[in-house]
């Protein structure tokens, strides 16, 4: 087949006749080919070496700029398949933020009610309120503690919690709203060009989890399963909210608002300080998603969602 292509408006639309697994493996490229000199440099003002394990400072910086490229690069998916933002579930409005909202409060409660079940039953210790937190210097912090018990739980929640909590939010919502976008908005409406509704799913939730490992091999690898079911259950969510991605975005900020506070404020102690004694249910590497519970609370959230489809 032979081209001849002078002007905008004759490749894209030969671009957008492409098969739509070739579509996204194309924008994948794209997005690494310009990210990749913006990679190198974070990489080196962070020292980072790929053979070394990264931090959480690395991979924010590292994910922050592949994030704020990939906006550029779905500028030119819109040129290509002629559609905007809201073709991809991006509605602005009061609706989608309490959408959005309603996300939040199904997924911290969801995370809340896992953890307090794996608590009741023995298989991790609430740690509680660190002894080494610096705001509270040793002593001033038993004192405080002693003169009643609702002095520690304001304590925890306004030395240790909120600080955590309110920087961990925003974050959450930029790397929600993205991801929501990417693979339950873009890649979702480009493989229903070539597929049913629910295959497509299945591909761009298999693709979802997959790049994942991209950051973590060791600790990712066993996620597999329960990220693709996320990515699943969050289809759901936007088909619950009549296409449009807040729903999505708000469950998937709320999952890693919860996780990453309760990890970041060391709540839980776990009976094995390298793995839980118990880590085909609760995670292997303590991370929710590579064990029974996690899956079981994506299963019943998606079951939620189903079942209050009509009203959300």
């Amino acid at each position: 087949m032979m081209f001849s292509i002078t002007t905008a408006d004759q490749w894209l639309p030969a671009l957008a006749a492409f098969p739509s697994l070739l579509k996204i493996f194309l924008l994948l490229l794209i997005w690494l080919i310009v990210w990749l000199p913006w990679g190198i440099i974070v990489a080196i003002i962070c020292q980072w070496r790929w053979q070394k394990n990264i931090t959480g400072t690395q991979k924010l910086a590292l994910v922050g700029t592949l994030y704020l490229v990939f906006f550029g690069v779905f500028w030119g998916v819109t040129q290509v398949e002629q559609t905007s933002l809201r073709d991809y579930g991006w509605v602005w409005g009061i609706s989608f933020w309490m959408q959005i909202s309603l996300g939040l409060l199904i997924g911290t409660i969801g995370v809340g009610v896992l953890v307090g079940l794996e608590l009741v039953w023995g298989w991790v210790l609430w740690r509680g309120l660190p002894r080494d937190d610096p705001g509270n210097h040793g002593e001033n912090q038993e004192k405080v503690i002693k003169k009643a018990p609702e002095n520690k739980l304001n304590l925890l929640l306004f030395s240790v919690i909120l600080p955590i909590v309110l920087p961990t939010l925003a974050i959450a919502l930029l790397i929600s709203g993205v991801e929501e976008l990417i693979f339950r908005g873009v890649f979702l409406n480009i493989l229903q060009q070539d597929y049913s509704l629910w295959v497509a799913a299945m591909i761009s939730s298999a693709i979802f989890a997959v790049l994942h490992l991209l950051w973590e091999q060791q600790e990712t690898l066993p996620q597999i399963p329960g990220l693709w079911l996320m990515g699943m259950v969050l289809v759901v969510a936007r088909l619950a909210a009549g296409g449009s991605l807040g729903l999505a975005i708000g469950l998937h900020a709320g999952w890693i608002v919860a996780i990453a506070t309760i990890d970041t404020a060391q709540l839980l102690q776990y009976p094995n300080p390298v793995n839980s004694s118990k880590p085909w249910l609760i995670g292997y590497y303590h991370k929710p998603l590579a064990g029974i519970m996690g899956i079981s609370l994506l299963f019943g959230t998606g079951l939620i969602l189903q079942i209050f489809k009509a009203v959300i």
